[in-house]
């Protein structure tokens, strides 16, 4: 764990939290509201107490007015001084002065003070004149200003002092009634007290807003941890369970609320989940069995033709073809096939068929009955493309060898029904012979009779090679040994036949693994063939058979049986090894040459022939190196 980014890692959690962004929201909201409630507060405490003391003032100037009045009345200019020294003594009451018409101070609570002329500009002067003009209306009762006196803030009361008639009319009044303001009262308060009350009331506020902010923090915390950060976390909890794939997973309800009814809902949403999973596997497992283990190749492509999935099958035959394309991975094509079902599927959305040949990967051609359809998307679209092979190869080679039955057992009935004619031309001479006592006729119709059994014995060994499968038996053998058997046992037949035969012996040779029955029976019958093909051949002056056998030790095993006969034309050379045929008409059975291709095949070798009229012809035997 990287311990540095520890601290950067909790802020980005921090940040991405609901509950931290809801605490945040609702402290900056309790804060902001008890902020504005405490300057509210303080605004309003400190209105309140200037006006408690400019009431104050305008009644002490009041008082004094009234009792000044009275002192005049009575012409007892004392009575002033002692009102205004009396008042002048009065808590936070900084001084009291009184101006005559021309700003000079008659009376003062502060002794200095007398006799001083106050300049316009002054501070007491300037609440009415402006400009040298009056602001205010003279007949005005009072006229409270903050200001500054004498280095400490105050707050100050101006106040006319008007003539009256009972003043100015007593024959000790000194002022004629024209002049009907006679003076200006000026009081000036301290506010030092106030200031130190709205101090000591705004510390109050502030630690009173401190303590009911923590108190409302602490009660908004407690909630949103308990009533909704802990069922949230249980919900995510629980969610987090089944994202990792624990289907069916039930959050505790905590509480009958909206969140005890959102975590039921998502209990019945969860068990919903699972029983829905569960059908969900089971068609997942249905279908993977059926795709997987249906006997047919299963091949799904998008419509570029590139395969994206496969079944077992289909790799068994093809192997991993993942993103390649179908004609390249199938057959081993670079572009698309003459003939694609999967195009014509892509092009109308229809299923199409065809049958086709393939060479897997063994090198085998299999025939393949392809069946090809379309996958829609959600919005009916075809985004995939499927393909269905069923190889039916064995099919085709049942058809085939059902074929090659019916004209097999057409040409065996037509081959024992010469065979019996034979044996019965046979016995005739010889119950002709006997009855007449003529030994060489006698002779003579046994060896019809012999021969005939003979082509009997030849055609049932034939019929019951061709029509039982059975696995080359195998033994280290030097082929020259089974050669030279082949040729001994040909010798005399060649020779009343009247055809040389020569085995040649090209190469090394040396021991290989092979069926030394089927090979001599191969040999057998194409030795056989190609004596009775020069023998039929009647132009021939000195017909003759090679039997050569090549071998080294990086090649095949090679047999050739090579003629000098009449040849065959391409038409016969086509149907030797695929159906039931013979070239020797009631003489032969047609069963040798498939009988020697089965051998051969069953060896995984193969066998194949060359032949031009008049020349001759050429039968090349194959055989792997074991």
């Amino acid at each position: 764990m990287d311990i540095k980014r520890l601290p950067t890692r909790f802020l980005r959690d921090l940040q991405r939290s609901l509950s931290f962004k809801l605490i945040l929201f609702l402290g900056l909201s309790i804060l902001a509201a008890i902020t504005l409630f405490s300057f509210y507060s303080i605004y309003y405490q400190t209105r309140a107490l200037r006006e408690s003391a400019r009431k104050e003032i305008v009644d002490l100037s009041g008082i004094i007015r009234r009792n000044t009045r009275r002192s005049m009345q009575s012409n007892y200019p004392e009575g002033i001084n002692d009102i205004i020294n009396t008042a002048g003594e009065q808590k936070n009451i900084l001084a009291v002065l009184i101006y005559n018409r021309s700003g000079t101070v008659r009376y003062a609570s502060n002794p200095l003070s007398v006799g001083v002329t106050v300049e316009m500009t002054s501070a007491s002067c300037i609440a009415c004149h402006v400009g040298g003009r009056m602001d205010v209306d003279p007949r005005q009762k009072e006229k409270t200003f903050s200001g500054n006196y004498q280095g400490r803030e105050s707050l100050s009361i101006v106040t006319p002092i008007f003539g009256e008639q009972s003043c100015y009319q007593a024959s000790c009044h000194y002022h004629p009634p024209e002049n009907a303001m006679l003076g200006i009262l000026e009081i000036h308060r301290s506010v030092d007290d106030l200031k130190a009350t709205v101090a000591k009331n705004a510390n109050q506020t502030v630690i009173f807003g401190g303590i009911l902010l923590l108190m409302i923090s602490s009660m908004a915390v407690f909630f949103i941890l308990r009533f909704i950060y802990k069922p949230l976390m249980n919900l995510l909890g629980a969610t987090s369970r089944i994202s990792h794939g624990e289907y069916g997973v039930e959050a505790q309800v905590l509480s009958p609320d909206e969140f005890g009814q959102l975590t039921m809902a998502f209990n019945e949403m969860s068990l919903k989940i699972e029983e829905r999973q569960r059908e969900l596997l089971k068609s997942r497992e249905e279908f993977k069995t059926l795709f997987n283990d249906v006997p047919a190749s299963i091949v799904v492509c998008d419509k570029d033709f590139r395969i994206r999935n496969t079944n077992k099958m289909f790799k068994d035959v093809f192997g991993e073809c993942i993103n390649q394309n179908c004609f390249a991975a199938q057959m081993g094509r670079q572009d698309a096939c003459d003939y694609c079902p999967a195009i014509d599927t892509v092009a109308d959305g229809l299923v199409h068929s065809i049958e086709q040949e393939r060479r897997l990967s063994s090198g085998k051609l299999h025939t393949f009955l392809i069946h090809t359809a379309p996958i829609r998307d959600e919005a009916g679209g075809i985004s995939m493309i499927m393909e269905i092979a069923t190889d039916v190869t064995q099919i085709k080679e049942l058809q085939n060898k059902l074929a090659v039955l019916g004209e097999t057992v057409a040409g065996i009935s037509h081959t024992i029904k010469n065979i019996l004619g034979g044996l019965e031309g046979g016995m005739h001479l010889v119950d002709l012979a006997l009855s007449k006592g003529n030994e060489s006729r006698l002779r003579k119709g046994w060896e019809m009779v012999g021969r005939n059994i003979k082509r009997i014995s030849h055609l049932v060994y034939d019929i019951l090679y061709f029509s039982k499968e059975r696995p080359p038996e195998l033994e280290q053998i030097d082929p020259v040994v089974v050669c030279r058997d082949v040729m001994e046992l040909m010798q005399d037949k060649a020779t009343q036949a009247g055809v040389q035969i020569r085995l040649e012996m090209p190469g090394k040779g040396g021991m290989v693994r092979i069926d030394p029955k089927g090979l001599h029976t191969v040999l057998v019958n194409l030795m056989g063939n190609a004596i009775e093909a020069c023998v039929e051949d009647e132009s021939a002056r000195s017909p003759l058979v090679v039997l050569t056998y090549r071998h080294d030790a990086q090649g095949p095993i090679l047999f050739e049986v090579a003629d000098n006969g009449p040849g065959m034309p391409s038409e016969v050379m086509d149907k030797l090894f695929h159906r039931f045929f013979s070239t020797k008409g009631s003489k032969g059975t047609g069963l040798g040459l498939l009988v020697s291709k089965k051998i051969v095949e069953e060896h995984g070798g193969r066998i194949s022939v060359q032949s031009t009229e008049g020349s001759g012809t050429v039968f090349t035997v194959s055989f792997p190196k074991r």
